[in-house]
């Protein structure tokens, strides 16, 4: 039923984390915003993405996936198709898992984004294909794959999952919203997050490098000011009192920052800038630090954090 799959390091791991995950969770609060379209999935308010699930049956085509895991990764090709039977109310954005069906384990294996119209083509069944049967398929990018399933059939089968329909006859139908909440919560809870360290036996793979077009509008700096504020102040690091050009060399000096007591984000507009009233020199690391609250901490906020831990006599 599968076609085309990304291709992992190892072609012997148990699991393959294909894509970071697009989804974030918090505690008592899930954001499903669809990456490929930008609108909301269900469960999040939203009305027109769908969740599907999509059905791999391994006593029929036992070892499909690696097979086609070894292909792809020798063609170097990311895409994976897959059948949803005649289901043709499916569109590129739909969140889609996958579960594996009859052999024993049970359970949800896949995750990912449908990125495809329905096409029709030759059914993936060779014998039904023999007799000029077709099916219809979709391209998907999947996040993670595990031949082992993630959600156990057990799980599947208790709780507000129980609710859901997980023996399907064919690939490719909706589950319902408030079930596919709660299977992306569960899903969520159990795959480990990016950056964590790989569960035994699994292979994380990841891909950066896609280019994307970015719109920013951020109030405008004037070089002068910053030049009259490390004239008037020198280029040590108010906080911390690391000063680049005796850590790393005279090149490094202009590393420092300019850091503006009031933000300018909170002027809505131009306004003028004395460089001795307004402005310090800091760090980068301490100015991330500044930034983590809203409104900014205070430069003597931050001594007083490196005080406490003694970094700073």
């Amino acid at each position: 039923m599968g076609r085309e799959l990304g291709w992992p390091r190892d072609e012997t791991a148990a699991s393959w984390k294909l894509r970071p995950s697009c989804n974030q969770f918090a505690a008592g609060s899930l954001d499903r915003t669809n990456r490929w379209t930008g609108r909301p999935a269900p469960g999040a308010g939203g009305v027109n993405m769908a969740t599907i699930l999509l059905a791999w049956n391994p006593s029929r085509y036992p070892g499909s996936l690696l097979d086609e895991l070894r292909a792809a990764r020798r063609n170097r090709k990311p895409g994976f198709s897959w059948s949803v039977g005649n289901r043709k109310r499916v569109q590129p954005g739909d969140r889609a898992f996958l579960i594996r069906l009859v052999e024993v384990p049970k359970g949800i294996v896949a995750v990912g984004w449908i990125t495809s119209s329905p096409r029709e083509e030759e059914h993936w069944d060779p014998d039904l294909a023999r007799e000029g049967k077709r099916s219809w398929y979709v391209d998907l990018d999947l996040e993670y794959l595990s031949l082992e399933p993630v959600v156990p059939w057990s799980v599947l089968r208790s709780g507000k999952l129980s609710r859901g329909h997980w023996s399907p006859q064919r690939s490719g139908i909706a589950i319902a919203p408030d079930i596919a909440t709660a299977l992306e919560r569960e899903w969520a809870r159990r795959v480990p997050s990016v950056g964590s360290k790989p569960t035994d036996g699994s292979i994380e793979s990841f891909y950066e490098g896609r280019l994307k077009e970015v719109r920013l509008t951020k109030p405008e700096r004037n070089p002068r000011a910053r030049a009259a504020c490390l004239h008037h102040y020198g280029s040590q690091c108010l906080c911390c009192g690391m000063t680049f050009e005796r850590v790393y060399g005279e090149d490094a000096a202009r590393l420092v920052v300019v850091h503006h007591l009031k933000p300018l984000g909170a002027a809505h507009g131009q306004r003028e800038v004395d460089p001795v009233q307004d402005l310090r020199p800091v760090c980068p690391n301490c100015h991330a630090v500044i930034h983590l609250t809203n409104p900014p901490l205070s430069i003597d906020a931050v001594r007083s954090r490196l005080r406490r831990r003694k970094r700073l006599r």
